[in-house]
């Protein structure tokens, strides 16, 4: 791999720089977070694409609306890492390839508003979860592929291992393939032990990002007794173990 850093954010890819045309480089350089008509058009899409199919929507748009002689069958950022993802301050933003983003919370948006349906998952590490089941839960969507949501985790799992216990359920939901994601939680070990499911579709990602105008992983959600979404933001933010704890004494 020949890595190219482009402001704060690297772009990696294979084989020298001397094999990809000028079109492809200037495809690998081209700065989508600054251009409203991508943005636009990736927001209105419905469902999100699952994390594997971005750049292809990426080169469509790109031969259509910057330079038609791009050619999209060139296979010029199509690993996770060649995405053009990029990583910022605390975030990877998978739609907009943008700044990044910076590690913020908020409230939810309004009270009394449900938690949308895990039905459908695929769980490659524990037991499904639900957010009617009377009891509080985390719902965090990461990647194996974004930095500072690995750096994440290992804070994750402690919370996770120390809230159990007092009947606080944790899971993990990625957009990824099964065979990424199970190498990735072998390799973890000990330091990743909550339940992780796949969301091979994106639907239900899609779900929770749009209705908070979420376009950063990591992010989480703290679902109360009532299947209520009380809390959302970073997990390394300071209010994240605070608000679920204000969950369980509700």
């Amino acid at each position: 791999y020949q890595r190219r850093d482009m402001g704060d954010s690297t772009i990696e890819s294979k084989g020298a720089m001397e094999s990809l045309s000028k079109a492809e480089e200037a495809f690998l350089a081209f700065d989508f977070s600054a251009d409203a008509r991508w943005q636009t058009y990736f927001s209105n899409l419905y469902p999100t694409p699952p994390m594997k199919l971005v750049n292809k929507y990426k080169k469509k748009w790109y031969k259509s609306n910057v330079d038609p002689s791009f050619n999209v069958d060139s296979t010029v950022g199509d690993t996770p890492a060649e995405a053009g993802s990029k990583c910022g301050a605390g975030q990877c933003n998978p739609g907009t390839c943008g700044s990044g983003g910076s590690a913020s919370s908020a409230a939810a948006p309004s009270s009394g508003t449900s938690a949308f349906s895990l039905e459908g998952l695929e769980y490659v590490q524990g037991e499904p979860v639900s957010v009617t089941s009377g009891q509080v839960v985390v719902v965090e969507f990461w990647a194996t592929w974004c930095p500072p949501c690995r750096s994440s985790i290992p804070h994750l799992d402690q919370l996770y291992k120390k809230l159990k216990p007092h009947g606080v359920q944790f899971v993990g939901i990625t957009s990824e393939d099964e065979a990424p994601v199970k190498q990735f939680i072998k390799k973890m070990g000990d330091t990743f032990s909550y339940p992780v499911a796949l969301d091979t579709s994106g639907s239900i990602s899609a779900q929770y990002a749009e209705r908070y105008q979420v376009r950063g992983i990591p992010h989480a959600y703290v679902v109360d007794k009532r299947g209520q979404i009380i809390w959302h933001g970073h997990p390394m933010d300071g209010a994240f173990e605070p608000a679920i704890v204000q969950a369980l004494r509700a």
